[in-house]
């Protein structure tokens, strides 16, 4: 496992988590249910909603298989998959 710890600047609310090669254009995604959620998808790139507009912590954890969840720790869980064609993530605020 790798894990990775991060400070951004969700502008607008939200952060990115991408293929470095696609364009990671979420205009359309972000629908009101997407709002909702927090949690806006594309081919490529998923966009992760936030509730404040300053610096988050992010931490993401790069797995061999799905972990084993406990979800009530957590305030909200949501899921999705991301195809990474070019072997690299970026992760932007």
């Amino acid at each position: 496992m790798s894990c990775y710890e991060l400070t951004l600047f969700a502008d607008y609310h939200q952060f990115y988590i991408q293929d470095e090669n696609v364009d990671g254009n979420l205009s359309e995604a972000w629908s009101d249910e997407a709002v909702e959620r927090l949690l806006a998808v594309a081919p490529g790139t998923v966009g992760i909603g936030t509730v404040r507009n300053f610096d988050v912590p992010v931490t993401i954890a790069v797995l061999e298989r799905e972990p084993v969840l406990d979800a009530d720790k957590f305030d909200q869980v949501v899921e999705c998959s991301i195809t990474v064609e070019s072997g690299t993530i970026v992760v932007a605020g």
